[in-house]
C-alpha cells in the first residue's frame, strides 16, 4: 500500500524501529493485579534479540526450526525475534498441561523437524522431564533464552532474509485432527501490517500512527491475533502496546477495561465470550 515504509523482513522492521524510536517504551507486561511487571522499549527489544540471536548461533541453532514454549510475556517477544535475527524458524506453541498437549506438541516437533525448544529457565525443568521421557521418541534441547542476556552480541548482524522466507509456523489447534503447519511468509506479515494498520488509523504516516496506535492485549503470544495484533503490529507501528496473560483476564476482566482506559488505548479486542464475560463479572462498583 502506498506511503507505509517498505521493510523486506522483519529482521530490518525491528533494527529500523529500535533506530527510529530507541528507547521509547515498546511493550509494557501486567500481571494479575494490574500493575506493570515489565517494560521493553524498541531499542531494548533489538539488544535482546541480538544476544538471543547470538546465543543461538553459537550453539549450531541459526537456521533450523525452534519450537517456543513460554507463558505470556516479555521473554516470549525476545525469543521470537531472536529466532528471525538468528535466521531461524520460530514455532509459537504452548506449555503442556496434560496428555493431550504433550501428544499435541510430540507431532508439532517431529512435524516441524525443530532442532531446540527454546524456553524460561523457570520452565526448562518441567520441560527437560517431558522431553526426556523415552516413550514421548524426543531428543532435542531446551535452551532457556533468558540466559543469554549477557552474550556479547555487539557486533552480531541480524539475518538478512527473503521476503518470502517463512518468518513463523503457526500450528492449528489440532482439535478436530492432528496439527497442521501452515508457513506464514514475512512478506504475508508484512502486507498484513499494512492493512490492519490502515483499517485501524486511516493513514500510512507512522509518525501519526505511533501516537495513536495504543493497543491493549490480552490474547496469548502463541494465538495468531495475540502475535500478530498485541506484539508484531506494534513494532511494525512502532507504537505501545499493553500485554497480559489471558489468566490475568479470567480472573479479573476488569484488569483489561481498566488498562484500556489507563493507557487511551485506541485497539483492544477479544472474542465475543470476553465481552460477554465482562458483563457478568464487572461490578457496578468497577464500571464507576
Amino acid at each position: 500500500m502506498k506511503g507505509f515504509p517498505q521493510f523486506k523482513n522483519l529482521v530490518e522492521m525491528a533494527s529500523a524501529q529500535a533506530a527510529r524510536r530507541g528507547e521509547s517504551e515498546m511493550t509494557t507486561f501486567l500481571g494479575e493485579s494490574g500493575a506493570p511487571e515489565g517494560t521493553l522499549t524498541f531499542a531494548g527489544l533489538d539488544r535482546a534479540a541480538r544476544n538471543i540471536a547470538a546465543h543461538l548461533t553459537e550453539k549450531g541453532l541459526a537456521n533450523k526450526n525452534l519450537m517456543l514454549l513460554y507463558t505470556p510475556g516479555l521473554d516470549y517477544i525476545k525469543a521470537f525475534f531472536g529466532c528471525l535475527y538468528a535466521g531461524s524458524v520460530p514455532v509459537p506453541a504452548y506449555p503442556p498441561m496434560g496428555a493431550r498437549d504433550i501428544d499435541r506438541l510430540k507431532r508439532i516437533v517431529l512435524d516441524c523437524d525443530a532442532a531446540a525448544i527454546l524456553s524460561s529457565s523457570m520452565l526448562r525443568p518441567m520441560i527437560e522431564a517431558w522431553i526426556s521421557n523415552p516413550s514421548n521418541g524426543i531428543s532435542i534441547p531446551c535452551i532457556p533464552t533468558d540466559a543469554a542476556a549477557d552474550v556479547d552480541a555487539a557486533g552480531f548482524v541480524g539475518a538478512d532474509l527473503d521476503p518470502e522466507a517463512i518468518a513463523f509456523l503457526q500450528y492449528t489447534s489440532g482439535s478436530t485432527g492432528h496439527p497442521k503447519g501452515v508457513m506464514v511468509s514475512h512478506r504475508n506479515l508484512l502486507e498484513n501490517f499494512q492493512q490492519i494498520v490502515w483499517t485501524f488509523a486511516h493513514t500510512s504516516d507512522l509518525e501519526v500512527v505511533a501516537e495513536h496506535y495504543k493497543t491493549v492485549i490480552w490474547l496469548p503470544p502463541f494465538h495468531d491475533m495475540g502475535l500478530i495484533g498485541g506484539v508484531l503490529t506494534p513494532v511494525y507501528a512502532g507504537a505501545r502496546v499493553t500485554l497480559m496473560s489471558p489468566l490475568t483476564f479470567l480472573k479479573n476482566p476488569f484488569v483489561w477495561l481498566k488498562a484500556i482506559t489507563d493507557e487511551n488505548a485506541k485497539v483492544s479486542g477479544g472474542p465475543n465470550f470476553s465481552y460477554q464475560y465482562c458483563v457478568r463479572k464487572v461490578t457496578d462498583e468497577q464500571l464507576a
